[in-house]
Order: C-alpha cells, then structure tokens, then sequence
C-alpha cells in the first residue's frame, strides 16, 4: 500500500502511471490506515483501540465497534468521494478527524458511517 495525496495521485494519473478508477482504492486505503493508527498491538487480540489516541480525536465514547472498524467501499461522485466506514453509527468526531485528514491530504471526501 502507497499512501499519496490528492496532488500525487492527479499527477501520476497524467503521466498513465495510475488509472483515475485507482483513487477510490486509494481512498480507502488512507481510511484504512487513519483507522489503523487508533490502535496498538496487543498479546492477546493482536490489536486494539489505544484509549489515549481515540480519546484525544473525541471517539471513545462514540457508537463504534472498534474490533471490526474498516471502510469498506468507497464510492466516487464527480470530483467527490464517499467512504463507508462499517461498524459505527453517531460518531460525529471519529468522521470529522477522518474527514479532516483526507481534506489536508487534497481529497475531497464525505465518510458515511455505517452499523
């Protein structure tokens, strides 16, 4: 998995280096990874939500099953992406932090999150 922002992917994408279909796995990929960097490894469950790191983005408390957060589609329309992340509901902070850092990265991106 690369990670790259909305410049390197449009500029890949000019050169035929990547088809312009690829940014929804990129995308997903970079939810993906966002949502990996709130856990740590653990001995038993190999991993789990790290309370400081989800606490300092305002999630703990939100409606998420954090042993099976993923995105899981990403969809394009027109110069937008939506993400659907699974296996949360009313988590308003967790979005805008996903959404926040895509944003920073150029993407233009909705995530819609989904139990």
């Amino acid at each position: 998995m690369r990670l790259i922002t909305k410049k390197e992917f449009d500029e890949k994408v000019s050169l035929g280096l990547m088809p312009p279909e690829s940014g929804k796995k990129v995308v997903r990929d970079l939810v993906n990874w966002l949502i990996m960097s709130l856990y740590e490894p653990d001995p038993e469950l190999v991993y789990k939500a790290e309370k400081k790191k989800v606490e300092s983005v305002g999630a703990w408390n939100e409606l998420v099953n954090w042993g099976d957060l993923q995105c899981v589609c990403v969809e394009e329309h027109g110069n937008c992406y939506v993400a659907i992340i699974e296996e949360a509901r009313d988590c308003p902070n967790l979005i805008a932090w996903l959404e926040g850092w895509l944003r920073k990265w150029g993407w233009n991106i909705v995530i819609k999150a989904e139990w």
